[in-house]
Parts: C-alpha cells; sequence; structure tokens
C-alpha cells in the first residue's frame, strides 16, 4: 500500500519553490552589484560594504528582506486567513494618513519617516491588497460572474489605489 504524504507532512523546507528562490538570489545578487557600480565614488576610499555607502545600506535591507521573508515562512497560513481583512484595513488607513505624516523627499510626499529608516506605505498596502484579494476569492460560493461579486472584488483593488 502506498501512502500519500501531504504538504504539512512534508515539511515547509520540503514544499517551497528552490527555483524561484534561487532566482530571487540571483535577482538580489545582481541589484547589489548594479548598485555598486552605479554608486561607487574612485576618489573615495570607503568600502563597498560600509554602512555608509547606498551599497551597504542595501546589504541591510536584503538581510531584512531575507529575515522577513524566513519569518512570515514560518508563520502559519491560517494566520493569514484570520487576519486578512484586518491586515488591508489597518494599511488603508496607513493610505489615508501618509499625505499627512510624510515629509516631502524629492518631491514625493508618500514616504514616511521612522527614526533612521522611511517606508512607503504603498508598497505594503500592495501585499495587504492581494492577501484581502485571495482570503475574498477563496470564500465558498464566489464566482466573479455575478455582479455583487465582482463589484466587492474591484472595491478591494480600487480603494487603495483612491
Amino acid at each position: 500500500m502506498v501512502r500519500r504524504i501531504d504538504e504539512k507532512e512534508k515539511g515547509v523546507w520540503r514544499s517551497l519553490d528552490w527555483w524561484t528562490i534561487l532566482i530571487y538570489m540571483a535577482l538580489l545578487a545582481f541589484g547589489w552589484i548594479s548598485i555598486c557600480g552605479a554608486s561607487y565614488d574612485f576618489d573615495m576610499e570607503g568600502n563597498i560594504f560600509s554602512f555608509d555607502s547606498r551599497s551597504g545600506m542595501q546589504i541591510i535591507w536584503i538581510g531584512t528582506s531575507l529575515a522577513l521573508g524566513f519569518i512570515l515562512l514560518m508563520l502559519d497560513g491560517k494566520l493569514y486567513d484570520t487576519f486578512a481583512y484586518v491586515i488591508y484595513a489597518l494599511l488603508l488607513v496607513l493610505l489615508f494618513v501618509t499625505p499627512f505624516l510624510a515629509r516631502d523627499i524629492k518631491g514625493s510626499h508618500s514616504w514616511i519617516k521612522i527614526g533612521p529608516f522611511s517606508l512607503q506605505s504603498a508598497e505594503f498596502a500592495k501585499c495587504a491588497t492581494a492577501l484581502a484579494l485571495a482570503k475574498f476569492m477563496s470564500a465558498y460560493g464566489y464566482n466573479i460572474s455575478q455582479w455583487k461579486d465582482f463589484l466587492v472584488t474591484l472595491a478591494i483593488i480600487v480603494v487603495p489605489i483612491v
């Protein structure tokens, strides 16, 4: 008798799409090399790994993205399902207050400065919108051909854009 192993028994590491992770790591490396090349100053005696340089700061962001990705991967999927609409609502509020809190950075009022970091709430809103949309579309009985479902789907997408 052959026993079928489902995804939970297989484990998180074996169920990962390693090709996608490899491509992501290659994009990180090529992006970092591009930043090194574009921002390198021959007159400056600085190191490309110095956190005072653009390439050094990019290493911090690469490390942060890898750590955050690991944390998100280790969280239970039911957590996303439970809090999808809450996360979406919080990001909508953040999008609404961003123009009032944000400083003018190169003509844009979309960056919120928190200590030494600046973040753009619209980038997080993209993830929250995709999460809320996935939650709504995965509901039992969802049918995009029905006007009600179509309009709610459209509203989930359009509200953050506005």
